[in-house]
């Protein structure tokens, strides 16, 4: 059997982990423990938010959820929201992006006009 030449995947500079720490951190910060924290306060009956009310629940609050009658059109009010607005951005980005790209008369007005409204739309989300 060949033994394989492990030599070319040494590390030879600590520099690409010193820029991709700050990006796992933030991530780690903003995204994995807040979900984590929510998992786990999902087994949990909250009255207060002081930790002495805090009761165990198990998985009963699980079974409360799918119980309701409501919960399934919830479901199917999300997945149909997420799939029109999904194909909603995706063509109107596309019609967008193909009518600035054209070269025709007033195309630079059309650009501005673009990044003029998509400028407008991103601060009015903020």
């Amino acid at each position: 059997m060949k033994q394989k030449n492990l030599s070319r995947y040494k590390i030879k500079s600590p520099y690409p982990y010193s820029l991709v720490i700050p990006a796992f951190l933030v991530y780690a910060i903003l995204y994995v423990i807040p979900a984590a924290s929510g998992f786990l306060l999902s087994f949990f009956n909250i009255k207060t938010f002081k930790i002495s009310s805090f009761t165990f629940a198990g998985i009963e609050n699980y079974a409360t959820v799918l119980r309701n009658p409501y919960f399934s059109v919830a479901i199917k009010n999300t997945l149909l929201f997420a799939v029109f607005t999904t194909l909603g951005k995706l063509a109107l980005g596309m019609s967008l992006a193909l009518l600035v790209n054209n070269r025709f008369r007033g195309v630079n007005y059309m650009r501005t006009v673009f990044f003029c409204l998509l400028y407008l739309i991103m601060s009015l989300l903020d």
